[in-house]
């Protein structure tokens, strides 16, 4: 297996390390919005399914994990700092990512969507703080892992304006089970982090801007 991962190209690479990260994702969100977005999966946010997606992204991050390391990667490419200093631009980060959906919303997303769906998914008190905490953590460090420490990064050569699009376009689509509002709001959050990754560099920043975000959507 070791040798077969050695002998990928990038973009295979690419598709592998997607894959593992977000294929999962990618098929139960569109199979949600080809159902029709049923009324039961509301009812699915609560602290076990919060758990429960702790344990999955934590056994996929280390799938990946190994396979980059087969890849390459070393410790040190895994590892970023969370400082003080990341704290008042995660939260101009999360106002400027406010205000684009709010434009966003304004200008297209009233015409397909009223938001109910948003609103059912996200109950307050359905996940206990100790699991919205874990959850959020673990979901911001590793979904901003992939999609800017990783897929920016390793698209680069090929631009900002690629690089920061697939990136916002993948986080999207496994994002569509929220429905258009939820999907604009992801978009509008995937270009503003994006973006700002491209030019900083700051994974640590992303990170808390994510975890934040979660937070402040669970509890």
């Amino acid at each position: 297996m070791r040798a077969l991962v050695q002998k990928l190209s990038a973009v295979q690479e690419a598709a592998l390390i997607t894959t593992i990260f977000a294929g999962w994702f990618i098929y139960g969100a569109v199979w949600v919005m080809l159902a029709g977005f049923p009324p039961s999966m509301a009812s699915s946010y609560n602290t076990a399914a919060a758990i429960s997606l702790v344990i999955f992204e934590c056994a996929m991050f280390a799938i990946a994990a190994l396979v980059l390391y087969w890849r390459g990667w070393r410790a040190r490419d895994f590892l970023f700092p969370i400082t003080w200093r990341h704290v008042p631009i995660a939260l101009g980060l999360l106002v400027l990512a406010w205000l684009a959906n709010w434009l966003v919303w304004e200008a297209v997303g009233k015409r397909l969507d009223d938001g109910s769906l948003l609103r059912q998914l996200a109950q307050p008190g359905a996940v206990s703080f100790g699991a919205a905490l874990l959850m959020s953590v673990v979901n911001g460090t590793f979904e901003e892992f992939f999609l800017c420490r990783y897929l920016i990064e390793r698209f680069q050569s090929s631009g900002a304006a690629f690089a920061v699009t697939l990136s916002a376009a993948i986080r999207m689509l496994y994002h569509v089970y929220q429905g258009p509002q939820g999907t604009l709001a992801v978009l509008a959050f995937g270009i503003i982090i994006g973006v700002y990754y491209w030019r900083s560099r700051a994974l640590g920043a992303v990170v808390l801007t994510h975890v934040l975000a979660d937070l402040l959507a669970l509890t």
